[in-house]
């Protein structure tokens, strides 16, 4: 495979073997006959260009791979910014009084048969409510 270093970042790039130049379309539009020296080399040629369309593959390959990396980090960041905005939330400046004065009102039509009571359900949202719920036996 050919590489060279980029001057900018000094990473590995690709550097192709063969460069495509117009030659080969002026032969095949101007004659049906080549030159002995030119037919001599296109064997060599042809195996040079099957040896870049392998790596042009690898490199591709390579870079999917990277770009699927990056992507996953994209990820992971925005999941990290949605969490610290959540940490912004103005319910978690709700004073616990007044958080357990709305669960109250939630609570009032608790029916005794319901499987799952409100207080139940108030408190498997997080560890704050949680413990609010079952500080406050009015809910229940």
């Amino acid at each position: 495979m050919a590489f060279e270093n980029c001057s900018l970042c000094h990473s590995t790039v690709f550097k192709p073997r063969v460069s495509v130049t117009n030659d080969v379309y002026e032969h095949l539009r101007s004659t049906n006959t080549l030159p002995e020296n030119i037919i001599s080399d296109i064997p060599a040629l042809l195996s040079s260009v099957q040896k870049d369309l392998d790596d042009y593959e690898s490199e591709i390959y390579r870079l999917q791979i990277h770009i699927a990396d990056i992507q996953t980090r994209r990820e992971s960041l925005r999941t990290h910014e949605e969490n610290l905005q959540s940490l912004l939330s103005p319910i978690r400046r709700l004073p616990n009084e007044l958080l357990t004065r709305v669960f109250g009102y939630v609570c009032i039509e608790n029916d005794l048969m319901d499987r799952c009571p409100s207080a139940l359900i108030l408190g498997s949202v997080c560890l704050r409510w949680r413990q609010l719920t079952i500080g406050c036996p009015e809910l229940w």
